[in-house]
């Protein structure tokens, strides 16, 4: 498929201006290094450190423990099956509890995977080495369904379990029948494909201190680049991209998260609350969660977590990155 290029109007504007009104509230900062965060509602989620799964059930301010193996560390691809089923993923086993951490099996895998994805209570996906495999009957038996994939990293997103959308490297993936057959398309060259729909889809570029956004509304027939964006002089990359909708998406990076809420057009940098004061994130964000467009969880690698809620402070003003008009802050 030929690629076309649509060249937009670049913004290249500092950040770091941009902070008025934008908060996150911290929810707690006892946690020990959390890698990452999901939440099935409001009250119920569970953060992964490196030695235990945590669980709440009060929206974060207290944690249980629901699993400690000081050998099993470093565990990774956190996931709610549904309310009461977690699993996560660590080396070649996969373990998974149905009763909310109380008790726990474990499936040995046939590869080391990179992470995986539940894609319904029987129905998961994930990468090994250079392929990308899949399983029907909760990681027993595995199908390979595409081959020849790059070990660098990689983006993928099914809405579906018949309809699955992978990035890699130069190339971008497409089935429609669960990964029976794929069409493949030239990506674009140094930027990182989420998939928040079937049509549009972002490009996302992070450099020393900076970042660069591409969209397109076409499947990739066409591109936009629509914002360029700098802050400070730490050198670190923002790399941390979640998107909640084609609306609503969040980049994290060290000491700093953006947001947008106007489909990549404006990026405006957030601020938490840390003691009751406004003030800037203190180290890396490991993980973001958007429950929906307007309530989202991340965590911090010194130990807190954070929680940003659309409420009655919803319609403060302030005039964001690249807006024409005046936007109403919406995520802090």
């Amino acid at each position: 498929m030929k690629t076309l290029f649509r060249l937009t109007l670049v913004l290249y504007v500092a950040i770091f201006p941009m902070v008025l009104n934008a908060q996150w509230h911290t929810v707690n900062q006892y946690l020990t290094h959390p890698i990452e965060v999901k939440f099935v509602d409001i009250n119920l989620g569970a953060v992964l450190t490196p030695m235990s799964l945590r669980l709440t059930t009060d929206g974060g301010v207290t944690f249980d423990t629901a699993f400690y193996r000081p050998d099993i560390a470093w565990g990774k691809s956190l996931n709610f099956i549904d309310s009461s089923t977690i699993s996560f993923l660590k080396n070649n086993k996969l373990f998974i509890s149905s009763d909310l951490g109380t008790t726990w099996d474990s499936v040995m895998l046939p590869h080391i995977f990179n992470n995986l994805v539940f894609l319904n209570d029987t129905n998961l996906i994930g990468k090994a080495g250079t392929s990308l495999l899949r399983s029907n009957n909760r990681g027993v038996t595995w199908q390979t369904v595409l081959t020849g994939l790059s070990s660098n990293w990689f983006s993928y997103e099914f809405p579906h379990p018949d309809t699955g959308y992978v990035h890699d490297a130069d190339s971008i993936y497409l089935t429609y029948n669960g990964g029976s057959t794929w069409t493949s398309q030239p990506s674009l060259p140094g930027y990182t494909i989420y998939f928040p729909s079937d049509s549009t889809w972002f490009g996302i570029k992070s450099g020393p201190d900076s970042i660069y956004v591409a969209k397109t509304t076409d499947r990739g027939t066409s591109w936009s680049f629509i914002f360029q964006g700098f802050y400070g002089n730490s050198g670190y990359h923002f790399n941390l991209v979640r998107f909640a909708n084609t609306q609503v998406g969040y980049i994290g990076g060290f000491g700093t998260i953006l947001c947008t809420y106007d489909g990549g057009y404006t990026w405006v940098r957030h601020h938490n609350d840390l003691n009751g004061t406004i003030s800037g994130f203190n180290d890396y964000i490991n993980d973001i969660y958007c429950l929906n467009q307007d309530t989202v969880f991340a965590v911090e690698l010194n130990g807190s977590l954070f929680r940003t809620t659309r409420g009655s402070d919803s319609t403060r003003r302030l005039i964001g990155l690249g807006a024409t008009t005046p936007l109403y802050e919406p995520c802090g």
